[in-house]
């Protein structure tokens, strides 16, 4: 069984395509034959397509981003430390140094106007040891004795980029996100779908404040000027921006000032309906929170069920559409059989099963819990 049939449909596979969905397999095997090919033999190398992609693995698990001199670069060393969320070290170093000669002080490449003499021209410089201009491994956090020191590859990697990039999980990554909105993901997003856009810039402000306890909804850090995440995280909650994309997808009604305020009793329903949903579990009175508003009237309640379908049914498409064919729509016990049944010398595809199930188990949480939600809306609608 290859690997690459198991992460068919999930955020590995993304990970190995580009924006446009093309392959980065492809377009490396293209840059090899257009450029490392005919530089190579030219200098009378024997290049091999094996020994290419062996070594440009080592530099993309490997390297690191030093100055804007030496950009990114093998640095000896650096790469023993292991990745950790919680890490113990990280590399530093002084990246605004003279990108023609690397010098961190003053160098002839500086000009008093403030200019630059460019790269390629030859000027004579003496070379010079400046103890400041290094690379250096610096703790961040205090390490106990006895304990494996780590290092960061990025602290908002999740297990897919990991696997893809670097060859390894971690268990119970909180980083790990699925994501919607590319070629695959059971949710394509065109060029005209904006429209849920302009909703979700309206009412993710009130949102903030009504669904900030909400264990269906989260809301993921983002910069400004980055457009809306469509996801879903390690603990099965939707990000809201994938909310609103659902609530406008059941919506029929034109987009205005009225429907504005539906949209945000759909939000106060839903806080609702969580507490409700305790009530039932726990066996006990909760109180209602006080940001789910009055009790909501049957078209809001109506129109969160049909919300809770489309999750529901979002996630549903995604899991049958994921892993090797013959064995999509199969349970997970079955693919925890599989699993176990793999031998310990195809590490590669017990990576990428083990990923596809937890990217699953995911899924499947998401869905029960939207599930849940639309019933309980149900009753509510008919209430």
């Amino acid at each position: 069984m290859a690997a690459a049939e198991w992460i068919r449909g999930s955020e590995v596979e993304r990970e190995l395509h580009n924006d446009e969905g093309g392959s980065l397999q492809g377009e490396i095997d293209d840059f090899y034959v257009s450029d490392v090919y005919p530089l190579l033999s030219s200098m009378d190398m024997q290049p091999t397509h094996a020994g290419f992609l062996r070594a440009y693995s080592l530099v993309c698990s490997r390297a690191f981003q030093i100055d804007a001199y030496h950009g990114l670069s093998m640095v000896p060393l650096a790469d023993a430390f292991n990745h950790s969320h919680e890490n113990h070290v990280q590399l530093a170093s002084e990246y605004d140094v003279c990108p023609a000669c690397g010098s961190l002080s003053e160098c002839p490449h500086d000009r008093e106007d403030g200019s630059s003499i460019q790269a390629d021209q030859p000027i004579a410089v003496t070379p010079s040891i400046d103890p400041t201009d290094t690379v250096d491994m610096v703790t961040v956090r205090s390490i106990p004795p006895g304990v494996e020191v780590f290092n960061t590859y990025g602290e908002t990697l999740g297990n897919a980029a990991l696997l893809a990039r670097y060859g390894f999980m971690l268990n119970g990554s909180e980083a790990d996100t699925v994501t919607f909105g590319w070629h695959g993901s059971s949710l394509e997003l065109r060029p005209g779908d904006s429209y849920w856009k302009s909703v979700y810039d309206l009412v993710v402000e009130p949102a903030g404040g009504i669904l900030a306890s909400s264990l269906m909804v989260y809301f993921p850090d983002m910069e400004p000027d980055i457009s809306p995440v469509l996801s879903i995280d390690s603990d099965g909650r939707v990000s809201i921006a994938l909310f609103v994309w659902a609530i406008v997808k059941s919506m029929s009604v034109q987009y205005g000032a009225e429907s504005t305020e539906l949209i945000v009793s759909v939000l106060r329903c839903l806080l609702r309906v969580e507490a409700l949903r305790d009530m039932e579990e726990r066996d006990e009175d909760i109180e209602i929170p006080s940001e789910a508003g009055p009790p909501p009237g049957p078209t809001a309640a109506l129109f969160l069920a049909q919300t809770a379908k489309e999750l529901d049914n979002l996630c549903r498409t995604r899991v049958a559409n994921m892993g090797r064919v013959e064995y999509r729509g199969t349970n997970m016990e079955v693919l925890g059989e599989v699993f176990d049944d793999l031998p310990a010398d195809r590490p590669k595809t017990r990576l990428a099963l083990e990923y596809l199930l937890g990217e699953r188990a995911v899924l499947e949480v998401c869905a029960a819990g939207w599930e849940e939600v639309k019933n309980i809306a149900d009753t509510l609608s008919l209430g």
